[in-house]
């Protein structure tokens, strides 16, 4: 039921999105994903660590009563909304990042000190997923993660939202502001 939720949620996921909502083994969650697209839930698109999954083009309906009333009340709730307090972003903020993030992320090629600078720019004023970063970057999150987040983190020029626990599910990045 969660991979449906998260699949729903976010049109596209793979096996790491699933172990950021789930604490079970890789492979259990590539068992799971297997049977879902045998059962014709789920749609699956290439081969190995790179596989992505969808829902299929099933009825909508028929996918969502696979799931409780609880989850399927939450993918229609105002929590997903993106105007929402509990939404990472408002749509004007949203505005307001894409077109500071628009000068790296629509090159392939991006010169290293303006992904940083862009970086810090956007995770100024609220903490950031790795996910969100990656959507405003377009850039895959791992090459984020590993290329800028990590080695700013270890300068001090980011902080963690959770710094007791990195791996932390809803982990988020902010600048470090010269006055802290």
């Amino acid at each position: 039921r969660i991979v449906l939720a998260l699949a729903h949620k976010f049109d596209e996921i793979s096996n790491l999105d699933i172990q950021r909502y789930r604490r079970e083994h890789s492979r259990d969650i590539g068992e799971c994903l297997k049977k879902l697209v045998q059962k014709g839930c789920l749609r699956q698109s290439g081969k190995g660590r790179g596989t992505r999954y969808s829902l299929s083009n099933r009825n909508q309906s028929q996918q969502l009563s696979l799931l409780t009333d609880s989850e399927h009340k939450y993918l229609n709730s105002e929590h997903k909304d993106s105007n929402s307090e509990h939404s990472e972003l408002n749509s004007e903020h949203k505005k307001k990042l894409i077109e500071i993030a628009k000068s790296v992320g629509k090159t392939r090629r991006a010169n290293p000190k303006q992904m940083r600078d862009v970086i810090l720019k956007i995770c100024s004023e609220h903490y950031l997923s790795l996910r969100t970063l990656a959507e405003l970057l377009n850039r895959e999150p791992d090459s984020i993660r590993n290329h800028y987040v990590n080695p700013m983190i270890d300068e001090g020029l980011l902080q963690l939202r959770y710094p007791e626990q990195i791996n932390h599910p809803q982990q988020a990045y902010k600048t470090i502001s010269s006055s802290e």
